[in-house]
């Protein structure tokens, strides 16, 4: 009974302990992944280090939450959350289960009841186990994120955490130091190129010092701007009022050459009428050709774009102007870029030649034409070439090269044949109608072979000397390389027929033929049974003294796949059993084998429609026992606990609790037996029965122990009273 007195702890259970240690011991993570709550079935439970599982567990779900206690580094935490719609059932036991299913920890607590909300109330509850351990290093603090669930106290937590002032002060800074969280951690303003890690400037002193080495930028003259200049920067934007600048020979002034001249800067006018007249100009030379570049200003402070300037020294008139139309090029002008002609229209003729023909070249409908005027004045198209799709037409009739591929005989649109262009002058055309196969027309890429291409498919004669072949391309491949087929080979030498492939199924052959007495004629499968096995599905099929041998070893266990001399199958169907059936004619039948289930049964016909697991030492629970004087007793098959014991010498009256080996999980039936009298504690002998000297009573039943009291009833002294008990539950 749960009071103020009662005492609620965790502890882990022995398996526990030692999966702790092993994995301290061998550096190995251990993750503790579920807890399980329950109701200990109304009893008050009291954890058990020697327990496999909660007396009665109610739930099972992942952890929530697993971690180490920020007030003792020896503690974890480990939290379940269980939602407002589950329920019905009271909360007095919890337990840890680790990755491999194993009860690894284990607790009891104030009664809880977990309610339904169909029974008019709800609540989402957190349970908690705090476990004390002797090492967290290797219990893996990770859970499955996609079950955790955020509670008041965590984020509350989270939050002091993550607010928690840095120290920085309020203010402006221009460099700061960020956390992952993005917390300033430290501010600074530097006032050095070194403090803001700068390195591909100068500092002033220096400046100022390279500015009075004036002869390093190649400046001829230095005088005082700071009144009047209006841009500082790069020699080549330099520019005031009045002033004149030279440039030293070989500086570049950004446009990706070199100077080979002077810089020079006019002054600008007091008016935007004469900013004509500011402009600075240099001279280069590239590849021994001088060329020279100026700059306008555009206005006050602003200079526009470079521009070359051309002069008798690279430019020649001649070579350049604008050509009209029809108009005659001198030999020797000629064109050092490419022309780009338009018209207008697409087929406007943009290229003519006149002479005794006028022949002209356009571009329609993506069909790029060569074509001129007959005498009889008709348009003739000598030369066309679609573009788009590759083809190209003499006089309207489509030319077929290695490219396109046009297989003989095909009609393009214009209705005429199609005209092969040989890869090599060697090559010979023949007529669409009639004609001979001679010389190398007949060959494909070696002389011993030919190809007639027509489908999607091509077929091969081959002669390599010894055999003639037939051979075939690929699927969608007329006019590619053979595959590995060779339907047909004849020997040249003896003139032998082999085929390969299959005869189709209604092929019928000459004569019939028997096989294993079975008669084949080609139009029909046949079914012949293998003489040294059982013919199947045989009505009436009796065997009586039939032996049957294997040569596999001698045991079971050593035998694999179909060895065995019969074999019993479901014929590869996945949803049927494996099963023989043994039949007392006219009094009893049954089956017996290997059900869809992969376990052993027997059952059936005159056992009715259900089916009996056969139990052996390999699916049975074994029994567990502890010997002695105080000992205990588990069937493997009826989870029968039973614990047996001696209590400690008792003198005079009182009451004492005495505790079972381990928890029974329930309140057991616990039974008094033998009375042993005795002068002093070490040695006695039973009592008679006929006369009890002293009396025991139960006074209370718990699972994990009892109370009870005595009391002296008879005269005689008897110094020191033990009693047998016996414990029994399901």
């Amino acid at each position: 009974m749960i009071n103020k007195a009662s005492k609620f702890h965790a502890l882990l259970t022995n398996l526990g302990a030692r999966k702790l240690a092993a994995a301290n011991a061998q550096g190995k993570p251990w993750t503790i992944t579920h807890m399980g709550v329950g109701d200990a079935n109304g009893t008050d439970p009291v954890p058990d280090p020697e327990q496999r599982a909660l007396i009665n567990e109610c739930r099972r779900a992942p952890l929530n939450r697993l971690v180490v206690s920020p007030a003792n580094a020896a503690v974890i935490i480990a939290e379940q959350i269980i939602p407002a719609d589950v329920g019905g059932f009271w909360i007095r036991e919890l337990g840890l289960y680790d990755e491999d299913g194993d009860l690894v920890a284990i607790a009891n607590c104030a009664p809880s009841y977990k309610p339904l909300l169909t029974q008019g109330t709800g609540r989402t509850q957190v349970v908690r186990m705090n476990l004390a351990v002797s090492s967290t290093t290797q219990i893996v603090l990770t859970i499955d994120g996609s079950n955790v669930m955020a509670t008041q106290s965590w984020v509350k937590e989270l939050i002091i955490e993550v607010s928690s002032p840095t120290g920085v002060e309020a203010g402006t800074y221009t460099q700061v130091r960020v956390n992952e969280r993005g917390l300033v951690l430290e501010g600074a303003n530097p006032t050095t190129l070194t403090g803001y890690g700068i390195t591909d400037a100068q500092p002033l002193a220096d400046v100022l010092t390279l500015l009075a080495e004036h002869d390093a930028f190649g400046i001829g003259h230095v005088q005082d701007l700071r009144g009047t200049v209006f841009e500082l920067g790069n020699p080549s934007q330099v520019w005031g009022t009045g002033t004149q600048y030279g440039v030293a020979r070989g500086e570049s002034l950004g446009i990706g050459v070199d100077t080979l001249g002077a810089l020079q800067v006019t002054a600008q006018a007091g008016s935007d009428a004469g900013r004509g007249a500011v402009m600075r100009a240099f001279r280069t030379s590239v590849g021994g050709v001088v060329r020279q570049w100026a700059q306008a200003a555009t206005g006050p402070r602003t200079w526009g774009a470079w521009h070359e300037l051309f002069s008798t020294a690279n430019f020649n008139p001649g070579h350049y102007g604008k050509l009209d139309e029809y108009r005659h090029w001198t030999a020797a002008q000629r064109f050092r870029a490419g022309i780009e002609l338009d018209n207008g229209t697409e087929d406007s003729p943009e290229v003519m030649w006149v002479g005794r023909y006028t022949v002209r070249a356009d571009v329609e409908n993506n069909v790029w034409r060569l074509f001129y005027k007959a005498s009889d004045g008709s348009t003739q198209f000598p030369i066309s070439c679609d573009l788009s799709t590759r083809k190209a037409y003499l006089f309207g009739a489509l030319a077929w090269h290695e490219r396109n591929q046009l297989a003989l005989g095909t009609t393009p649109a214009s209705g005429r044949k199609a005209l092969q262009l040989a890869a090599t002058a060697t090559k010979e055309c023949l007529p669409v109608a009639g004609g001979q196969l001679k010389g190398p027309v007949a060959s494909v890429d070696t002389p011993d072979q030919y190809r007639h291409a027509y489908g999607r498919f091509g077929t091969f004669w081959r002669n390599d000397g010894t055999n003639l072949y037939l051979m075939i391309t690929g699927a969608g491949d007329p006019l590619g390389s053979f595959n590995g087929h060779r339907p047909l080979q004849v020997s040249l030498a003896n003139g032998r027929c082999d085929i390969s492939g299959n005869a189709q199924s209604a092929t019928r052959l000459q004569h019939d033929r028997r096989i294993n007495g079975v008669v084949f004629n080609g139009t029909a499968d046949i079914t012949v049974q293998d003489p040294s096995k059982l013919a199947p599905n045989v009505a009436n099929e009796h065997m009586q003294g039939t032996y049957f041998s294997s040569a596999v070893p001698p045991t079971i266990a050593a035998i694999s796949g179909d060895e065995p001399p019969v074999t019993i199958s479901n014929g590869g169907n996945s949803h049927a059993s494996a099963v023989i059936q043994f039949h007392r004619i006219g009094s009893h039948a049954a089956y017996f084998g290997m059900d869809t289930d992969n376990l052993w049964k027997v059952g059936g016909r005159s056992m009715g429609p259900r089916a009996h697991q056969i139990w052996h030492d390999g699916n049975m629970a074994r029994n567990t026992a502890a010997l002695g004087q105080s000992g205990w007793w588990r069937c493997g098959q009826t989870a029968i606990v039973r614990m047996r014991g001696v209590t400690q010498s008792f003198t005079g009256f009182g009451e004492a609790f005495i505790w079972f080996p381990f928890s029974f999980g329930v309140v057991p039936v616990v039974t008094l037996g033998l009375v042993t009298t005795s002068g002093d504690p070490g040695g006695g002998s039973p009592a008679n029965g006929a006369k009890l000297e002293m009396e025991a009573k139960i006074q209370e039943v718990h699972a994990h122990g009892f109370m009870i009291g005595w009391r002296r009833v008879g005269g005689q002294n008897i110094d020191y009273v033990a009693v047998h008990w016996i414990a029994e539950a399901h």
